[in-house]
């Protein structure tokens, strides 16, 4: 467990300093070019975020360490991300249109 241990605090380490280095990026960056990476800068934080909050409770060793091995682990899944994301206009969706109880917003204006 220890070692387990010792592996999420590298992998934490990892993910924030590769975020860090992300951000530190956008200051270079013109203003617009900052308003276009928002939707990314989120979901890196997101994803550094359930790295160190979730990697030793849901992660086996084996599984962290693959994770250490990758070169620019958050660019790498914020990307699959991308492509897995693809769902979440069906979600946006779902709940606009089928979740809201649209007799109380009628209430309410």
């Amino acid at each position: 467990m220890e070692n387990k241990l010792n592996l999420v605090v590298q992998l934490t380490k990892k993910v924030k300093r590769e975020y860090e280095s992300y951000i530190e990026s956008l200051y270079k960056m013109a203003v617009d070019d900052i308003i276009n990476f928002s939707y990314k800068t989120v979901m890196m934080n997101e994803l550094k975020t359930i790295i160190e909050n979730y990697s030793c409770e849901l992660l086996e060793e084996w599984q962290i360490e693959l994770l250490l091995n990758i070169d620019n682990l958050l660019e790498t899944l914020y990307y699959d991300w991308i492509h897995f994301d693809a769902t979440e206009e069906s979600i946006y969706k779902d709940f606009l249109f089928d979740y809201w109880t649209w007799k109380y917003l009628s209430k309410n204006n």
